[in-house]
Protein backbone atom coordinates (compact mmCIF):
# COMPACT_ATOMS: atom_id res chain seq x y z
CA UNK A 1 0.00 0.00 0.00
CA UNK A 2 1.21 3.50 -0.86
CA UNK A 3 1.61 5.40 2.39
CA UNK A 4 2.13 8.87 0.97
CA UNK A 5 1.88 10.86 -2.21
CA UNK A 6 5.20 11.73 -3.81
CA UNK A 7 5.75 15.46 -4.17
CA UNK A 8 6.50 16.65 -7.71
CA UNK A 9 9.27 19.13 -8.45
CA UNK A 10 10.42 20.62 -11.75
CA UNK A 11 13.87 21.39 -13.00
CA UNK A 12 14.13 25.19 -13.18
CA UNK A 13 15.29 26.43 -16.61
CA UNK A 14 18.41 28.29 -15.39
CA UNK A 15 20.50 26.35 -17.90
CA UNK A 16 20.11 27.10 -21.60
CA UNK A 17 18.81 29.95 -23.70
CA UNK A 18 15.70 30.29 -21.55
CA UNK A 19 15.32 34.02 -22.18
CA UNK A 20 14.41 33.23 -25.79
CA UNK A 21 11.31 31.48 -24.40
CA UNK A 22 10.48 33.31 -21.16
CA UNK A 23 12.22 35.00 -18.26
CA UNK A 24 13.19 33.06 -15.12
CA UNK A 25 10.59 35.00 -13.16
CA UNK A 26 7.90 34.05 -15.66
CA UNK A 27 9.02 30.41 -15.64
CA UNK A 28 8.81 30.33 -11.83
CA UNK A 29 5.30 31.82 -11.89
CA UNK A 30 4.20 29.23 -14.46
CA UNK A 31 5.55 26.31 -12.43
CA UNK A 32 3.83 27.55 -9.28
CA UNK A 33 0.54 28.22 -11.08
CA UNK A 34 0.65 24.74 -12.64
CA UNK A 35 0.76 23.22 -9.16
CA UNK A 36 4.31 21.94 -8.87
CA UNK A 37 5.48 21.51 -5.28
CA UNK A 38 9.04 22.67 -5.94
CA UNK A 39 11.50 23.94 -8.53
CA UNK A 40 15.22 23.14 -8.67
CA UNK A 41 18.11 25.05 -10.26
CA UNK A 42 21.23 23.23 -11.48
CA UNK A 43 24.83 24.41 -11.52
CA UNK A 44 28.05 24.77 -13.45
CA UNK A 45 30.32 27.79 -13.16
CA UNK A 46 31.97 27.01 -16.50
CA UNK A 47 32.40 24.21 -18.99
CA UNK A 48 35.82 23.19 -20.36
CA UNK A 49 36.40 23.03 -24.08
CA UNK A 50 37.78 19.54 -23.41
CA UNK A 51 37.42 17.61 -20.15
CA UNK A 52 39.67 15.00 -18.57
CA UNK A 53 36.83 13.38 -16.61
CA UNK A 54 33.76 11.52 -17.97
CA UNK A 55 30.23 12.59 -17.17
CA UNK A 56 29.11 10.18 -14.42
CA UNK A 57 25.41 9.96 -15.34
CA UNK A 58 25.59 8.60 -18.89
CA UNK A 59 26.60 5.14 -20.11
CA UNK A 60 29.27 6.45 -22.48
CA UNK A 61 30.60 9.24 -20.23
CA UNK A 62 29.67 11.94 -22.72
CA UNK A 63 28.22 15.25 -21.53
CA UNK A 64 24.63 15.32 -22.89
CA UNK A 65 24.52 19.07 -23.56
CA UNK A 66 26.45 21.60 -25.62
CA UNK A 67 29.58 22.80 -23.85
CA UNK A 68 28.74 26.46 -24.52
CA UNK A 69 25.34 26.15 -22.82
CA UNK A 70 24.49 29.21 -20.71
CA UNK A 71 24.08 28.63 -16.94
CA UNK A 72 22.56 31.29 -14.70
CA UNK A 73 24.14 30.90 -11.25
CA UNK A 74 21.62 28.83 -9.23
CA UNK A 75 21.31 30.95 -6.08
CA UNK A 76 20.86 34.01 -8.30
CA UNK A 77 18.16 32.11 -10.20
CA UNK A 78 16.41 31.18 -6.94
CA UNK A 79 16.48 34.81 -5.80
CA UNK A 80 14.61 35.73 -8.99
CA UNK A 81 12.13 32.89 -8.41
CA UNK A 82 11.65 33.90 -4.76
CA UNK A 83 10.53 37.39 -5.75
CA UNK A 84 8.12 36.00 -8.36
CA UNK A 85 6.37 33.30 -6.30
CA UNK A 86 4.48 32.80 -3.04
CA UNK A 87 4.22 29.07 -2.32
CA UNK A 88 6.54 26.82 -4.31
CA UNK A 89 9.67 25.40 -2.65
CA UNK A 90 12.95 26.65 -4.14
CA UNK A 91 15.98 24.37 -4.33
CA UNK A 92 19.31 23.66 -5.96
CA UNK A 93 19.90 20.26 -7.52
CA UNK A 94 22.78 20.03 -7.60
CA UNK A 95 24.97 22.96 -6.57
CA UNK A 96 28.71 22.18 -6.59
CA UNK A 97 29.20 23.60 -3.13
CA UNK A 98 32.99 23.71 -2.81
CA UNK A 99 33.29 26.03 -5.82
CA UNK A 100 31.94 28.78 -3.52
CA UNK A 101 33.42 30.03 -0.26
CA UNK A 102 30.96 29.03 2.51
CA UNK A 103 30.71 32.54 3.94
CA UNK A 104 29.61 34.01 0.61
CA UNK A 105 27.34 31.06 -0.20
CA UNK A 106 25.65 31.32 3.22
CA UNK A 107 24.99 35.03 2.70
CA UNK A 108 23.33 34.24 -0.65
CA UNK A 109 21.29 31.38 0.82
CA UNK A 110 20.11 33.52 3.73
CA UNK A 111 19.03 36.28 1.36
CA UNK A 112 16.95 33.91 -0.76
CA UNK A 113 15.48 32.33 2.38
CA UNK A 114 14.43 35.72 3.70
CA UNK A 115 12.87 36.83 0.42
CA UNK A 116 10.99 33.54 0.09
CA UNK A 117 9.98 33.38 3.79
CA UNK A 118 11.89 30.15 4.32
CA UNK A 119 11.00 28.19 1.18
CA UNK A 120 14.61 27.19 0.39
CA UNK A 121 16.39 23.83 0.31
CA UNK A 122 20.03 23.55 -0.77
CA UNK A 123 20.99 20.41 -2.68
CA UNK A 124 24.75 20.09 -2.97
CA UNK A 125 27.31 17.65 -4.30
CA UNK A 126 31.03 16.99 -4.42
CA UNK A 127 31.20 17.65 -8.17
CA UNK A 128 32.79 15.71 -11.00
CA UNK A 129 34.23 18.32 -13.39
CA UNK A 130 37.87 18.86 -12.44
CA UNK A 131 38.35 21.93 -14.61
CA UNK A 132 35.83 23.93 -12.57
CA UNK A 133 37.82 23.25 -9.41
CA UNK A 134 41.06 24.18 -11.17
CA UNK A 135 39.55 27.51 -12.21
CA UNK A 136 38.63 28.57 -8.65
CA UNK A 137 41.72 27.17 -6.93
CA UNK A 138 40.10 24.28 -5.04
CA UNK A 139 42.00 20.96 -5.23
CA UNK A 140 39.79 18.49 -7.07
CA UNK A 141 41.24 15.47 -5.26
CA UNK A 142 40.25 16.98 -1.89
CA UNK A 143 36.74 18.01 -2.88
CA UNK A 144 35.12 15.63 -0.37
CA UNK A 145 37.09 17.17 2.51
CA UNK A 146 36.18 20.65 1.30
CA UNK A 147 32.52 19.67 1.03
CA UNK A 148 32.33 18.34 4.59
CA UNK A 149 33.90 21.49 5.99
CA UNK A 150 31.72 23.64 3.73
CA UNK A 151 28.58 22.09 5.24
CA UNK A 152 29.82 22.77 8.76
CA UNK A 153 30.80 26.39 8.01
CA UNK A 154 27.55 27.18 6.18
CA UNK A 155 25.48 25.82 9.06
CA UNK A 156 27.41 28.08 11.46
CA UNK A 157 26.88 31.09 9.20
CA UNK A 158 23.16 30.44 8.85
CA UNK A 159 22.99 30.25 12.65
CA UNK A 160 24.63 33.68 12.86
CA UNK A 161 28.40 33.31 13.26
CA UNK A 162 31.46 32.40 11.22
CA UNK A 163 33.84 30.50 13.52
CA UNK A 164 37.57 30.87 14.06
CA UNK A 165 39.51 28.17 12.19
CA UNK A 166 43.23 27.43 11.96
CA UNK A 167 45.40 27.26 8.87
CA UNK A 168 45.13 23.46 8.83
CA UNK A 169 41.54 23.67 7.59
CA UNK A 170 40.12 24.23 4.12
CA UNK A 171 38.63 27.54 5.23
CA UNK A 172 40.99 29.26 7.71
CA UNK A 173 39.62 32.28 9.57
CA UNK A 174 41.43 34.28 12.30
CA UNK A 175 38.44 36.12 13.78
CA UNK A 176 34.90 35.08 14.69
CA UNK A 177 32.35 37.06 12.70
CA UNK A 178 28.70 37.88 13.25
CA UNK A 179 26.79 36.88 10.14
CA UNK A 180 23.45 38.59 9.60
CA UNK A 181 20.76 38.27 8.43
CA UNK A 182 19.75 34.74 9.43
CA UNK A 183 17.06 32.71 7.63
CA UNK A 184 13.58 32.65 9.19
CA UNK A 185 13.87 28.86 9.66
CA UNK A 186 16.52 26.17 9.24
CA UNK A 187 17.57 25.64 5.62
CA UNK A 188 17.70 21.92 4.72
CA UNK A 189 21.00 20.78 3.22
CA UNK A 190 20.50 17.84 0.87
CA UNK A 191 23.36 15.72 -0.45
CA UNK A 192 23.45 14.51 -4.05
CA UNK A 193 25.36 11.56 -5.44
CA UNK A 194 24.92 7.84 -5.98
CA UNK A 195 27.99 6.48 -4.21
CA UNK A 196 28.33 5.21 -0.63
CA UNK A 197 30.20 8.35 0.46
CA UNK A 198 27.32 10.55 -0.68
CA UNK A 199 24.78 8.37 1.13
CA UNK A 200 26.83 8.39 4.33
CA UNK A 201 27.32 12.17 4.11
CA UNK A 202 23.55 12.62 3.60
CA UNK A 203 22.73 10.41 6.59
CA UNK A 204 25.24 11.86 9.04
CA UNK A 205 25.74 15.45 7.89
CA UNK A 206 22.80 16.39 5.71
CA UNK A 207 19.03 16.57 5.93
CA UNK A 208 18.33 14.36 2.94
CA UNK A 209 19.62 12.60 -0.17
CA UNK A 210 19.16 13.47 -3.86
CA UNK A 211 19.46 10.35 -5.99
CA UNK A 212 19.25 9.88 -9.76
CA UNK A 213 17.12 7.73 -12.05
CA UNK A 214 16.89 7.76 -15.83
CA UNK A 215 13.73 7.88 -17.92
CA UNK A 216 12.42 5.80 -19.56
CA UNK A 217 14.04 2.86 -17.70
CA UNK A 218 12.99 4.06 -14.20
CA UNK A 219 14.72 1.20 -12.35
CA UNK A 220 13.16 2.04 -9.00
CA UNK A 221 14.42 -1.09 -7.25
CA UNK A 222 18.02 0.09 -7.66
CA UNK A 223 17.25 2.86 -5.14
CA UNK A 224 16.17 0.60 -2.29
CA UNK A 225 19.63 -0.37 -0.98
CA UNK A 226 20.70 3.28 -0.84
CA UNK A 227 17.50 4.41 0.87
CA UNK A 228 17.72 1.58 3.39
CA UNK A 229 21.35 2.39 4.16
CA UNK A 230 20.60 6.11 4.39
CA UNK A 231 17.85 5.67 6.95
CA UNK A 232 19.70 2.98 8.88
CA UNK A 233 22.75 5.23 9.33
CA UNK A 234 20.60 8.21 10.30
CA UNK A 235 18.59 6.21 12.85
CA UNK A 236 21.75 4.66 14.30
CA UNK A 237 23.19 8.16 14.80
CA UNK A 238 19.97 9.41 16.41
CA UNK A 239 19.30 11.80 13.55
CA UNK A 240 15.87 12.65 12.04
CA UNK A 241 14.52 10.65 9.11
CA UNK A 242 16.27 12.00 5.98
CA UNK A 243 14.23 13.26 3.07
CA UNK A 244 14.70 11.31 -0.19
CA UNK A 245 14.49 13.11 -3.53
CA UNK A 246 14.95 11.47 -6.93
CA UNK A 247 16.03 13.51 -9.90
CA UNK A 248 14.75 11.84 -13.09
CA UNK A 249 17.14 12.58 -15.93
CA UNK A 250 16.02 12.68 -19.59
CA UNK A 251 12.40 12.98 -18.41
CA UNK A 252 11.24 15.73 -20.80
CA UNK A 253 8.28 14.31 -22.71
CA UNK A 254 8.18 11.22 -20.46
CA UNK A 255 5.71 12.46 -17.83
CA UNK A 256 3.31 9.53 -18.22
CA UNK A 257 6.17 7.04 -17.87
CA UNK A 258 7.39 8.72 -14.69
CA UNK A 259 3.83 8.96 -13.41
CA UNK A 260 3.28 5.22 -13.71
CA UNK A 261 6.25 4.68 -11.39
CA UNK A 262 5.18 7.12 -8.66
CA UNK A 263 3.46 4.40 -6.54
CA UNK A 264 6.63 2.26 -6.67
CA UNK A 265 8.74 5.28 -5.74
CA UNK A 266 6.48 5.96 -2.77
CA UNK A 267 6.73 2.35 -1.62
CA UNK A 268 10.52 2.57 -1.89
CA UNK A 269 10.50 5.54 0.49
CA UNK A 270 10.93 8.41 -1.98
CA UNK A 271 9.46 11.72 -0.87
CA UNK A 272 9.96 13.88 -4.00
CA UNK A 273 10.80 13.53 -7.67
CA UNK A 274 12.29 16.21 -9.92
CA UNK A 275 11.37 16.10 -13.62
CA UNK A 276 12.27 18.06 -16.74
CA UNK A 277 9.56 20.42 -17.99
CA UNK A 278 9.58 22.09 -21.39
CA UNK A 279 8.55 25.69 -22.02
CA UNK A 280 8.14 25.62 -25.75
CA UNK A 281 4.32 25.67 -25.72
CA UNK A 282 1.81 27.99 -24.07
CA UNK A 283 1.37 26.09 -20.80
CA UNK A 284 3.44 22.86 -20.80
CA UNK A 285 4.03 22.77 -17.00
CA UNK A 286 0.32 22.27 -16.34
CA UNK A 287 0.07 19.54 -18.97
CA UNK A 288 3.20 17.81 -17.64
CA UNK A 289 1.90 17.77 -14.08
CA UNK A 290 -1.48 16.41 -15.23
CA UNK A 291 0.32 13.59 -17.07
CA UNK A 292 2.41 12.79 -13.98
CA UNK A 293 -0.69 12.50 -11.81
CA UNK A 294 -2.39 9.90 -13.99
Amino acid sequence: MVEHEVRIGARFPNAGDHHEQRSLADAARHLEAAGFDSLWASDHVGMPVTSRHPYPFSDDGRIPWERDLAWTEPLTALAIAAAATERIELGTAIMVAALRHPLIAAKQIAGVALESRGRVAVGIGAGWLAEEFDAVGVPFEQRGRYLDQWIDRVRHCLDGTYPVAGDDTCYPNPSELWIRPSPPRQVPILIGGMGPRAIRRAALGGDGWIAVLHAPSMEVETLRPGIDQLRHLAAEAGRPRPRVIVQVLSSAGAAETVGRHLPALARAGVDDVIVDVGFEEDDPPKAALAALRI
